[in-house]
């Protein structure tokens, strides 16, 4: 049996394990896909448990997509530009990273017909928020990029050193926040702010959007976040999470099985497992 996982701190939002065991099953492939939730200190020993024991390979979510980076022998090209990994394949021993979360976000804007931006704002500045950034460097004019942590803000210029001039970075307490964000055109939720079981929370006060706004939210689950949900009333055009999940896991499935899955298809079996 083909063994693959998913890594984190939290992994029990996921419904990855229940769609990807009904896909095995609807393709008759024999394999498990499991999730381990794992404290930082203990993340080699389990990289070396999934080597030992054949592990096809593994996903990487939040807190580990950057970190993960130290651990692998090669990175695809886009993975190694943002240095940071979402999936990860075992090949004889070796650790090779790629980044599916790129991927989704680009899907999801094509499906939605989202090619060209003025101002872009994008809270966070993790691993998802670098893939996010990537996404909207050719197609939008002005990237705000709204931080909680310097760090990552230097981080952030140096991969993207060669368009500095388009990002700015807005500390959460700025006060030119609610005027910028009034004015963008896309805002992007790249932080788990609102994710079960916090679902009352949204990563930026409510009364900062307004009905211009495009919202796209990359926490799925739930599928209507406390930010998606008040977009909407307001007539904003939304975007779930769901949609980059999906995106993401057809792009998984590629890279472990060389096999392609309908986007719609894939989005019905996953929406039985959400609230």
């Amino acid at each position: 049996m083909l063994k693959l996982a998913l890594i984190g701190m939290p992994v029990k939002h996921s419904i990855g394990k229940n769609v990807y065991d009904d896909l095995f099953k609807i393709l008759k492939i024999t394999a498990s896909y499991e999730l381990y939730e794992i404290e930082e200190p203990n993340l080699n020993k389990y990289i070396e448990y999934f080597i030992e024991y054949n592990f096809k390979g593994f996903n990487v979510t939040i807190p580990y997509k950057t970190i993960i980076v130290n651990y692998l022998n090669r990175l695809e090209k886009e993975a190694a530009f943002i240095r940071s990994v979402n999936n990860v394949v075992i090949e004889d021993k070796m650790l090779i990273g790629f980044n599916t979360d790129l991927t989704g976000i680009k899907k999801t804007l094509e499906l939605f017909s989202l090619n060209s931006f003025e101002y872009s704002c994008i809270i966070g500045a993790g691993g998802v928020a670098k893939a996010a950034i990537y996404a909207l460097k050719d197609i939008s004019s002005k990237l705000f990029v709204i931080v909680r942590n310097k760090e990552r803000k230097i981080e952030i210029l140096e991969i993207f050193a060669d368009i500095k001039n388009k990002i700015e970075f807005l500390e959460i307490e700025n006060s030119k926040i609610p005027s910028i964000i009034n004015r963008c055109d896309i805002i992007i939720n790249c932080t788990p702010v609102g994710m079960f079981p916090n679902i009352n929370s949204s990563p930026i006060p409510l009364n900062y959007l307004s009905k211009e706004n495009i919202v796209m939210d990359l926490v799925y689950n739930p599928i209507e976040t406390k930010f998606i949900k008040h977009a909407k009333k307001l007539g904003c055009v939304t975007i779930d999470g769901l949609w980059v999940f999906v995106f993401q896991l057809i792009e998984n499935m590629k890279i472990w099985f060389d096999i392609d899955l309908d986007a719609y298809f894939v989005r019905n079996l996953s929406l039985k497992y959400l609230k």
